[in-house]
């Protein structure tokens, strides 16, 4: 399960929050922060999952793009063989057909 916490930070006495979550990228791990205000907001758990969805947008968007991208041209490919098949074997049909 994926852990998004509140940080509680003063700076120069004065109280700052944000939401924080821990993101492993290959061996390092870097922390992903969105600034939240001088209070916790109300709407806590939409806010949450919101910067969650920014975190796999970033994470996991390229990746489905490049597996559309690919399965597209794989599709194409495919097509163009089977319609190539089709009429060589049309084509063998008519030829011992005569």
């Amino acid at each position: 399960m994926l852990m998004v916490t509140i940080k509680k930070r003063r700076i120069g006495g004065r109280i700052y929050y944000y939401l924080e979550h821990s993101v492993r990228r290959e061996r390092r791990v870097e922390k992903r922060e969105k600034y939240l205000g001088r209070s916790v907001p109300k709407n806590m758990q939409t806010m949450k999952a919101e910067f969650l969805h920014d975190i796999y947008r970033e994470k996991w968007f390229d990746v489905f793009d490049r597996i559309k991208k690919n399965y597209s041209e794989e599709e194409k490919l495919t097509l163009e063989a089977v319609s190539w098949l089709r009429d060589a074997s049309h084509a063998v049909l008519v030829a011992s057909a005569s």
